[in-house]
Parts: C-alpha cells; structure tokens; sequence
C-alpha cells in the first residue's frame, strides 16, 4: 500500500495534466512527498457538495512537523501554488452525469475545485469553494483555509476547528467547510 502523500492532486483524466506543473513546481521540496493521479470521470449519486470536484487537492497533516521546523516558508510556496490553479482550471468547463435533481445549474460551490484534509480522528475534511468568488476573495478563500490547517495541526487542542468540531453533536464522516464571506472565516456546514 502507497504511504499517504503529503500533497496529492487527484484529478478528472480530461483535464490536461500539465495544467498541474505550475502548482508542482511552486511547491516542491524535497522533504515532502506529491503524488498527482489521473481518475476516470464516474457517475455519482450523492449529494452535490459531496460529489468529487474535477480537481481535489489532497494536504496531508504534515502541518504540524513542517511547520515546527521550516516555518512559514512552505505555507507560502503553498499557497501562491493553488492560486495558479485559479486561472487554469477556472477556464476549464466540466460536464458530471448525476441522478436528477442531485446537482443544480447554479452551482453555489465550486464542482472544480476543492481541498480535502483529515481530521487527527480520520474524518475527511473538505473545503468547499464559492462557484462565483472573484480572485480576491479566492484568494482570501485560500488563506482562511490554510490558515485553518496550519493552526489545527501546528497547535494544541485549543484551536478554532478542534473547537468547532467539539461542538457538533456528531462529527460527519466528511466535515464540509465553507469560506463566510461577511464574517471573514472558514465555517463547518451543519447538517439540519
């Protein structure tokens, strides 16, 4: 069995993968592992935030250790890696088959992007995107989560998600987190 990589992108086989050597390029370090893997399109019949996006972006908890040594340094390289993934594979246009009435027209988060990570209990975590965000708030989108991460599996037990996640009477088996644009923070969707 494959180790899990520190980063991994899985991604729909018809999207070109040199779309992805930009985001490589910026994040190498030869200290992290990457892995980057082609799927074939599928058919799914779940509900659309969990459907898989064309791109997922895979970070694994080497957050915590990294950082501890590295510093901030990495976090950036990161960062100005999935903003180059903005303009690419927005341009991009993707079709997925569903069961009707499982995905919208209007699509309120991105079916292209997202982030998965874990939970230190190995619940997925996935960061959902905004369909119409502009790159600024893409940007501040991105930021928030990875701040998120870098706080979550840098930090104790007393940080914003660990906190979030205590406060849910029964943690998802994927924990969906989307970007509040009016309070300027990440945000755990809560089932109803």
């Amino acid at each position: 069995m494959t180790p899990t990589p520190d980063i991994g992108i899985s991604y729909d086989k018809r999207i070109p993968k040199s779309i992805f050597d930009d985001f490589e390029f910026s994040i190498y370090n030869d200290r992290l592992s990457f892995h980057k893997e082609p799927r074939e399109p599928d058919v799914f019949a779940c509900a659309e935030w969990l459907i898989p996006t064309a791109v997922i972006l895979f970070i694994g908890p080497y957050f915590g250790g990294f950082f501890g040594e590295m510093g901030k340094e990495h976090y950036h390289k990161l960062k100005k890696g999935i903003l180059s993934l903005r303009e690419k594979l927005w341009k991009e246009n993707f079709v997925y088959i569903a069961t009707p009435g499982k995905i919208s027209g209007d699509h309120q988060y991105s079916i292209v992007f997202s982030i998965l990570s874990k939970t230190k209990k190995g619940n997925t975590i996935k960061f959902l995107f905004d369909s119409n965000a502009s790159p600024d708030t893409y940007e501040e989108i991105v930021e928030s989560f990875l701040s998120l991460l870098s706080d979550y599996h840098s930090s104790g037990d007393d940080d914003y998600l660990t906190n979030e996640l205590r406060g849910l009477d029964k943690v998802p088996h994927t924990v969906l987190i989307r970007y509040n644009k009016e309070e300027k923070k990440p945000e755990i969707i809560k089932s109803k």
